[in-house]
């Protein structure tokens, strides 16, 4: 095992951690799927009154900037900010509403962009629930990091001397005078 390994490895990825990079990744996979899809198409079928390109644009874009890209950054801000500042997230279980927020908001927003080309209109409140429901994953999101941070930030006796030891070296020790988790 490298130094790196032996050095981490009493740390694990929490299981929201997963939910966001997971759900992340299955965006990424299902946005670019529709972006190949639309290429495809709109490339074969020149002449048709059917764009694609007009269809699925909305969903393809939400997908790959919500979906991939900010899962990814709440998954990696959920599990690097708390070891960079040595504590805990604030709240696991915020962190959980946050990621179901996150995503029945992006499933209904991307449905609702669709259904809202196809039905014309229709899809309008899935589009305006799908919404809401994201800017409250945001918010449960800021607010989470925000706690930790200050949390953080706030004096407490270093358990070995700031600088004598390697950062993992030191939540390391802190891990082991720890008393152990109810």
């Amino acid at each position: 095992m490298s130094e790196l390994g032996r050095r981490w490895g009493g740390w694990k990825m929490d299981g929201y951690v997963k939910a966001f990079i997971l759900s992340s990744l299955a965006s990424l996979l299902l946005g670019a799927t529709l972006g190949l899809t639309m290429a495809v198409h709109d490339a074969l079928h020149v002449d048709t009154w059917s764009n694609w390109t007009w269809l699925l644009l909305p969903s393809h874009t939400h997908l790959m900037l919500v979906g991939w890209v900010s899962m990814m950054i709440f998954g990696v801000g959920y599990h690097m900010l708390p070891r960079f500042s040595g504590v805990l997230v604030w709240s696991a279980r915020m962190a959980w509403w946050h990621w179901g927020a996150a995503v029945t908001g992006l499933a209904g927003m991307a449905t609702g962009f669709w259904l809202d080309r196809v039905a014309e209109g229709r899809g309008a409140w899935l589009v305006a629930a799908g919404g809401t429901l994201e800017a409250t994953g945001f918010v449960l999101f800021a607010v989470n990091l925000l706690v930790t941070l200050w949390i953080a930030g706030a004096p407490r006796a270093p358990l070995v001397p700031s600088g004598a030891l390697p950062l993992a070296d030191r939540l390391a020790a802190r891990a082991a005078e720890a008393p152990p988790a109810a």
